[in-house]
């Protein structure tokens, strides 16, 4: 199993002075999430921007800080490759997440009409919750992965 960490800041900032490499709960408010393969996450946020005019998931890796372009195929050599990376979350899909109720988050199919697994079904919809706190107060969604649980 892996472990992502879903949490909410108020800026990308924020997030590296106060985490750096480390965990982001109980730092932030947030959630965390053991799933089998946790891209089935990842795939039904995606799956409600797919279609509007910044389809994109992530803004970028915060850390580590490094560029993965000039590692090319030999990522493994930059600096805390081993340690869990941060991701920020597209605005966008951060307000896909809070206005959809849970009937349209239920009918995400990012698999060509196949049911995703309940697990990722029932994460997606905390994560729907965090996003409207992270709405409510300005923040925006990050995501931590590359733990083992």
């Amino acid at each position: 199993m892996s472990e992502v960490e879903f949490f909410r800041a108020p800026n990308a900032a924020a997030v590296l002075t106060t985490l750096g490499g480390g965990p982001a709960l109980p730092a932030f408010d947030g959630l965390r999430a053991r799933l089998t393969d946790p891209v089935d996450v990842l795939l039904l946020m995606e799956e409600l921007v797919v279609d509007g005019p910044d389809p994109s998931l992530i803004t970028g890796l915060l850390w580590p800080e490094i560029d993965p372009a000039a590692y090319g195929c030999f990522l493994s050599a930059a600096p805390h490759f081993g340690e869990p990376w941060t991701y920020g979350i597209n605005p966008a899909v951060r307000d896909a997440l809070a206005a959809a109720s849970p009937a349209e988050l239920a009918a995400l199919r990012p698999y060509e009409g196949v049911e995703p697994p309940a697990a990722a079904l029932e994460q997606l919809c905390a994560m729907a919750e965090l996003a409207r706190r992270a709405v409510a107060v300005g923040e925006s969604l990050y995501y931590r992965t590359g733990t083992a649980a």
